[in-house]
């Protein structure tokens, strides 16, 4: 049986490590969350246990156990293998790069992915960013791009995100309801 990896991605600002935190302290026994690397530097005010801290060096010689691989800002950025759960889905943060990386790892792995985007102002200026996301996902069976909150109301509870994934048929495809109950 494969591992199970569910990729959160979308633009800076939706929430996705809330929503990832909030799915790993609700449900414990169905979802972890994967260990990342970076070689940026730590930023203020930033725990030194959300990544592991990589220089370069460090960073190529366990590159054969990373998945999700991805450049941001001139900083490299992974998520470990060497920790995997195999009785839990593990939950990764990626941009579009890191999912595309993920994606060519299938054979090993069942991924599963949501998109968060506000759809909001701000967001409709960075168009281009969603269309980047959505033409790089197109006809891939196992994503789902979540437009949520308002100009009124950008910012959505992560419960009401996971209500409304929740709600969608691409949810049957691991019967996450049954493993959330």
């Amino acid at each position: 049986m494969k591992e199970k990896i569910l990729a959160i991605f979308g633009i800076r600002g939706t929430g996705k490590s809330t929503l990832r935190n909030k799915m790993v302290a609700l449900y414990p026994n169905s979802f972890y969350t994967m260990r990342q690397v970076t070689t940026r530097e730590i930023r203020e005010n930033e725990s030194k246990d959300e990544y592991d801290w990589l220089t370069p060096d460090e960073y190529f010689e366990m590159q054969d156990k990373l998945i999700a691989t991805t450049m941001v800002n001139g900083n490299l950025y992974g998520t470990r293998t060497d920790n995997i759960d195999s009785k839990k889905i593990g939950i990764t943060i990626v941009d579009i790069d890191g999912l595309n990386d993920l994606l060519n790892f299938e054979d090993k792995y069942e991924i599963f992915s949501i998109g968060l985007f506000n759809d909001t102002e701000v967001t409709r200026k960075r168009n281009s960013d969603i269309c980047k996301y959505n033409e790089n996902i197109e006809g891939y069976k196992n994503c789902k791009v979540l437009f949520l909150g308002s100009d009124e109301e950008p910012y959505i509870e992560p419960d009401v995100v996971m209500e409304e994934l929740l709600s969608h048929e691409f949810v049957k495809l691991w019967n996450m309801s049954i493993l959330l109950n």
